[in-house]
């Protein structure tokens, strides 16, 4: 299908290590594309000692984790203008950064798995029916 196809066209490159650092500013930037199943890549791939770049043809994300050095970032800000400067890319592409737990609804549909949300974690009163602007 368009969706399968359109999917499997993406590409997501990791800025960092699989492991968290001893310290930020010794932190390995190794560049590595991760790979993710055939319905999208996961939330859980995301660490939040790296940055990783997200290519989705027409939209390109960078993401930052909220622990990644300042290296790092650049590294990914540095990989995402150089995929945009690719002939083949559209001309309406966009690059949109992204910084953990501001992530856009744009980019968190893109992601299979749980964001943790604190409006997703509260439970629902099935007894409450009806007009609830009259409960006291």
């Amino acid at each position: 299908t368009y969706e399968n196809n359109y999917i499997s066209s993406w590409k997501l490159y990791q800025i960092g290590s699989d492991s968290p650092p001893e310290n930020l500013e010794d932190h390995e930037n190794i560049e590595s594309i991760i790979k993710f199943s055939p319905k999208g890549p996961t939330v859980d791939q995301l660490k939040e000692w790296n940055a990783y770049v997200l290519d989705c043809e027409s939209e390109i994300f960078v993401w930052y984790g909220n622990l990644s050095s300042n290296t790092t970032r650049r590294l990914a800000r540095e990989k995402g203008k150089k995929l945009m400067e690719e002939n083949s890319r559209p001309s309406f592409a966009v690059l949109t950064k992204v910084r953990q737990r501001t992530e856009p609804y744009i980019f968190k549909e893109k992601f299979i798995g749980d964001w943790g949300d604190a409006f997703t974690d509260f439970e629902f009163d099935s007894e409450i029916k009806g007009n609830i602007a009259q409960l006291e």
